[in-house]
């Protein structure tokens, strides 16, 4: 059986459609998630915290009943911007600081914080200067 470009065509539009149809939900079947030694996270049910997720194998209720939100927790660094600053006997002095940080409640940075590494650097510019 021959087919004609148009209806070729056609055909490998539909099958390209299944095939991204079958990928986008292929994740609500999923059932389990694996979190390596550095990561610690949320589970939430139905959008709301549910219970915190060690490393290893977690379970999870399918079909978006629940989804996991999780963070790298091991300390790194962040360079705050250079910042003159004039002491009071005159002195113009550049600064540049760079901070230490680390997570250690996953579900305050995670739940409770929007963009905590920013509020992370205001917060310590405000310290320092």
């Amino acid at each position: 059986m021959r087919y004609d470009s148009f209806e070729r065509s056609i055909m490998i539009g539909f099958l390209q459609t299944l095939i991204e149809l079958v990928l986008s939900i292929y994740d609500w079947f999923i059932c389990w998630e694996i979190l390596t030694d550095f990561e610690r996270g949320v589970m939430l049910r139905l959008g709301r915290f549910n219970r915190m997720v060690e490393p290893g194998w977690n379970w999870r209720l399918p079909f978006g009943i629940e989804d996991l939100l999780y963070t790298n927790v091991v300390p790194t660094t962040t360079d705050l911007p250079p910042q003159a600053v004039v002491t009071t006997d005159g002195i113009q002095v550049l600064l540049e600081v760079v901070i230490l940080w680390g997570v250690t409640d996953p579900r305050k940075f995670l739940l409770e914080v929007e963009d905590a590494v920013s509020v992370l650097g205001e917060a310590a510019q405000g310290t320092i200067f």
